[in-house]
């Protein structure tokens, strides 16, 4: 069910900023977690003791259309793993956004100050950033599912240059790839799709000529006009959406 039609027969008021989702799964966060993600323990991690998992989300996304809160997948109940008997689903945010176990919905004039948007899951140039935000919405992506670099070497001749793409704004719209390392970029194809939240196919046919050391890049477009990367590096190197390229020998 769209979690929008829940607050609505709720009577959302106009002044509504953000709803609280709290689930029922409670814990003391563990500071290892964050000085793995930074890479760093030079730096001090607030303790907020024993508290429930929640999130704030801004009333904008939870009216959107897409946002629900769901209780079955493919036609059968969730199960306890996977967050029954309810949980929130919020497209084109990652994952820790996706409450399970809801035990309280509250409609709130404020942000809220939930630990994991506040102190985990942040964007910043360092811990010690005064300026860090919750990271919301997803970058835009590509992937290459072939040719990768163990794949080398590859016979002369044409190659079909594939992978995958996704977009935490919608529909990717258009996909290039360069075998240059960047310095020239080609249209590949991609394939439709009715879910514009699901990754699309796409492909490219290659024309490998010639021998020599290749640097195969992948960039994305979505509807919103976003071309990757979209997220700048951040000091707990999460929504990575840089460029990888694949280096590749052709004998």
């Amino acid at each position: 069910m769209p979690l929008r039609e829940v607050l609505t027969r709720a009577g959302v008021k106009d002044n509504a900023v953000a709803i609280r989702v709290q689930g029922w799964d409670t814990g003391r966060p563990d500071p290892v977690t964050q000085f793995l993600s930074v890479g760093r323990t030079d730096f001090e991690v607030v303790d907020p003791g024993i508290i429930n998992y929640d999130k704030g989300l801004p009333i904008e996304k939870a009216m959107h259309p897409d946002t629900i809160l769901a209780w079955a997948h493919n036609g059968e109940y969730l199960t306890h793993v996977h967050g029954a008997p309810l949980r929130m689903v919020v497209p084109g945010w990652a994952g820790n956004w996706w409450v399970k176990w809801i035990e309280n919905i509250e409609v709130m004039d404020h942000m809220p100050d939930c630990y994991y948007q506040t102190h985990y899951f942040v964007s910043g140039d360092s811990p010690e950033d005064p300026n860090k935000k919750p990271m919301m919405e997803l970058g835009v992506k590509t992937l290459i599912r072939y040719p990768r670099d163990d794949d080398s070497p590859l016979p002369r001749g044409e190659h079909v240059i594939r992978g995958m793409t996704w977009s935490g704004a919608g529909a990717v719209e258009r996909v290039e790839v360069s075998t240059d390392g960047g310095d020239s970029w080609n249209d590949a194809y991609i394939e439709e799709s009715h879910d514009k939240w699901l990754w699309r196919r796409w492909s490219y046919v290659w024309d490998a000529a010639e021998p020599g050391e290749y640097s195969i890049m992948a960039r994305a477009t979505d509807e919103q006009g976003r071309v990757q990367p979209q997220t700048t590096p951040n000091f707990q190197r999460k929504h990575f959406d840089w460029i990888v390229p694949e280096i590749v020998t052709v004998k």
